[in-house]
């Protein structure tokens, strides 16, 4: 179960949104395109499985910025079919960071831009 679900979206803008502790992952974003993800902060305790901040597949043109993100697992996912992600101002911690593609599948991911 995910807290919020986007897919198919163009020019899609998440703003301003807080989430604590989801008992799964917060945000999963299929299928966007040039969109922005913005101000928002997900808290999950340390010890929690799941729990990826913001999932991102098979998108292109998607700007994370402004965003806080403390949870047991990924800060940002970034997975197949990822293109023109750009990360900018965000704290991560104490998740994994930053991952890119699933353990053991073969994934395309380009243009990956991370900044402060």
């Amino acid at each position: 179960m995910n807290q919020l679900h986007f897919q198919g979206c163009n020019n899609l803008e998440i703003n301003g949104i807080t989430s604590f502790d989801s008992p799964e992952k917060p945000y999963l974003n299929p299928r966007l395109q040039t969109s922005e993800i913005t101000q928002i902060k997900v808290i999950a305790p340390r010890d929690s499985p799941n729990t990826d901040g913001i999932d991102i597949s098979r998108s292109t043109d998607v700007e994370i910025y402004d965003i806080i993100v403390g949870t047991g697992d990924d800060c940002v996912a970034l997975n197949c079919g990822s293109i023109n992600i750009n990360i900018t101002r965000m704290q991560c911690g104490p998740g994994h960071g930053i991952s890119v593609g699933k353990d053991g599948e073969e994934a395309i991911v380009e243009n990956v831009q991370v900044t402060n």
